[in-house]
């Protein structure tokens, strides 16, 4: 079987440090927000062990964070299999917004359904903890608030759907580095640095407007403790008066960069911003120049997975379905109790089975899938038979 999954992004509504542990990582006081710009995985199992990754960006397949992730899994589940995965890189890199992060959990999340290892989403979270601060949350895929190092999550209910205009500058910033300053800052006395207790005392204004549906009041409240230690401040403050200028109702750096998020309470008025800043960009904006924009909104999906499939009938014939317990639904076509069409051919045999984690992905490739089949384009030959 082949799994098909999307590993979402996230931005940071509120992020404040709060103290730093004696092994050097640093207490949060951080809120989550998935959204809906996703790099893609493909995976399947593979005989031997370890990763075999190919990503469309050639700089990430070497010491990638899911060769960490299966390493990690397979400390704690004993024995692995092996796994393909292809990579399709949207998520920009060195941009705050968890991409590698994102694309460790959604392998973590592959890799249990496919070998079959029965883990809980807690149990997959603290596996993701040890291989990333940003993973749990990824794998959670909830608005949420976190401590720790951001890995102990609480789930904020009642999110009102935002919509995003996310501005990526030439510059990408380092992680460590941005850490590293806020250290030297702290250290001057030019910081204060926090010391709350509990999830979300610092960020309670945020979580009480989130928690209202509020998104006008999130976006008034969003606050970012990198902001202060990024290497170029009128850079990432202009690019967050062009987005209030433009109609967002608030803006902020997510994570520790470089990404600026500008917050839209609709599509609409978001894509108005992005047709205006584009024309400004145009125009030699130098905020702009070397910029790239993306447009997206908070996600609102669920993980359940949906596969496409097909079965051979006792004619030779083909029937392709979509379902989510395929299971029960090739029972069906077998006992006669399936669609129309099988009923009277009887399914003999299941020849394709592909998982999704999107029904709107997973219903586009029955359509293709049927086109195929239609147009005497599929050979059977070609297609894995799950059960060999």
């Amino acid at each position: 079987m082949k799994l098909f999954l999307r590993a979402y992004a996230k931005i940071n509504p509120y992020l404040n440090i709060t103290g730093r542990r004696e092994d050097g990582y640093h207490e949060l006081d951080i809120i989550f927000r998935p959204v809906t710009l996703y790099d893609e995985l493909e995976m399947e199992l593979t005989d031997g062990a370890g990763v075999k990754l190919v990503c469309d960006r050639a700089d990430l397949t070497e010491d990638n964070i899911i060769c960490k992730a299966y390493e990690r899994l397979k400390e704690e589940t004993g024995v692995l299999p092996g796994f393909a995965v292809t990579l399709h890189k949207n998520i920009p890199s060195g941009a705050g917004m968890g991409g590698g992060s994102s694309d460790a959990a959604a392998f973590l999340w592959g890799a249990n359904v496919l070998a079959g290892l029965g883990l809980s989403q807690a149990e997959l979270m603290k596996i993701g903890a040890a291989v990333g601060a940003d993973v749990p949350a990824c794998l959670l895929q909830r608005v949420s608030a976190g401590e720790g190092i951001g890995e102990r999550l609480c789930v904020i209910e009642g999110a009102a759907n935002v919509s995003y205009l996310i501005i990526k500058p030439q510059e990408s910033f380092s992680t460590p580095a941005m850490y590293g300053e806020y250290d030297r800052l702290a250290a001057a006395g030019k910081i204060r640095t926090g010391n709350t207790a509990g999830v979300g005392r610092g960020s309670a204004a945020v979580m009480r407007a989130i928690a209202a549906g509020d998104a006008a009041g999130e976006a008034k409240r969003f606050y970012n403790v990198f902001e202060k230690t990024v290497p170029d401040k009128r850079l990432i403050s202009s690019l967050k008066k062009l987005l209030i200028s433009a109609g967002a109702r608030g803006a902020l750096m997510t994570g520790s960069g470089s990404c600026v998020v500008g917050a839209f309470l609709d599509e609409r008025s978001r894509n108005a911003a992005y047709r205006k800043l584009l024309a400004l960009q145009k125009k030699e904006d130098r905020a702009l120049q070397g910029c790239t924009f993306y447009r997206c909104k908070s996600l609102d999906e669920s993980r359940e997975l949906n596969y496409v499939y097909m079965v051979r009938c006792g004619d030779g014939s083909l029937y392709t379905g979509w379902t989510k317990d395929p299971e029960k639904r090739f029972a069906a076509h077998s006992s006669g109790r399936g669609a129309k069409y099988t009923r009277s051919r009887g399914a003999r045999e299941l020849v394709y089975l592909e998982a999704f984690d999107s029904k709107r992905a997973a219903l586009a490739r029955e359509y293709a899938v049927k086109q195929l089949t239609r147009d005497g384009k599929i050979r059977l030959a070609g297609l894995q038979n799950p059960d060999s």
